[in-house]
């Protein structure tokens, strides 16, 4: 057992009140409260910069999150099930669940009105397949059978790529190391970062409020009311039009949802800047509008095809 002066307790405390030592805080910080979003940082931040990676967006419009502690009764605040739900101003819906007390393979789905793109296997797998649409099983219990199904592979693979990739696979810091002696922006930049943050930061208040949180992206603070930003007609919410990065076989996008851990394409300098952006960016939020009405307008939706 580590002991208080094998530590500098104060300094890990940062600007936390002082409290005495805890050794099974100092090693577990993300199961509190104070410390950690848990599930919402630590994982979920992989699959929501994958999520805006794709579809080439920045902020959610609103999150909504649930979830509790259903599994590891071990004295933690932070919750070992939780889901999220991301509306997009532009018209998708994005839909993340991770549960510690369950180990069924984790996926991510990215569903359109003409086909899905699946991924399966571990966190980082880059293995994915194309399932076209065909009907529904209303009309036809055999669709299934008669959906196309194809892997996805790059320019010159001829096997199929791994089900998963750790954290000392070159690639996953090849970008950051070249741009480090290039002095170029990394495909990842630290607005990217931000970004990812905010979705984060605001899937975790929504957790723990209760509420539905929205994004004012000009005084960069989350509310439990909607913003007029961008407002057409009635006040409702839209986000200038976005370039998809999806292939146009997808038409027009309808939703992705990641389950588990979320399969991370998290680029270094979004995850190592998570932390301190955080941090920084505390002070721009604030929940402080009570939820007056279950009515609010709902974004607008912009096509994607």
């Amino acid at each position: 057992m580590i002991r208080e002066q094998d530590t500098d307790w104060r300094a890990w405390l940062m600007t936390k009140p002082y409290r005495p030592f805890d050794p099974q805080l100092h090693f577990e910080f993300r199961l509190y409260k104070d410390f950690s979003s848990g599930i919402a940082d630590q994982w979920m931040s992989h699959g929501i910069d994958l999520c805006h990676f794709f579809m080439d967006v920045n902020y959610p419009f609103s999150v909504v999150a649930n979830g509790g502690i259903f599994a590891w009764q071990d004295g933690r605040e932070n919750p070992d099930t939780f889901q999220a739900l991301f509306t997009y101003a532009n018209g998708f819906l994005v839909s993340y669940s991770t549960s510690f007390g369950n180990d069924a393979p984790s996926f991510t789905r990215i569903m359109g009105k003409k086909a899905t793109l699946i991924n399966t296997g571990g966190e980082g797998s880059p293995r994915w397949q194309t399932v076209e649409e065909k009907g529904n099983h209303e009309d036809d219990l055999t669709v299934d059978s008669r959906r196309a199904v194809k892997d996805v592979l790059l320019p010159g693979e001829t096997t199929l790529p791994p089900m998963g990739m750790g954290d000392e696979e070159p690639s996953h810091m090849t970008n950051w190391l070249d741009c480090l002696r290039s002095r170029k922006q990394p495909n990842a930049t630290v607005h990217h970062g931000f970004a990812h943050s905010v979705a984060c930061m605001m899937a975790t208040r929504a957790y723990w409020s209760g509420k539905r949180n929205y994004w004012d992206p000009r005084p960069k603070r989350s509310s439990t009311r909607p913003q007029n930003n961008h407002a057409v007609g009635s006040g409702r919410y839209i986000i200038p039009p976005v370039k998809m990065r999806m292939p146009n076989f997808f038409g027009k996008m309808l939703s992705a949802n990641t389950v588990r851990y979320g399969q991370s394409l998290a680029f270094p300098l979004a995850a190592l800047s998570l932390e301190h952006i955080v941090r920084a960016t505390e002070r721009w939020f604030r929940v402080d509008h009570p939820v007056l009405s279950e009515q609010w307008p709902q974004p607008g939706g912009e096509d994607l095809g």
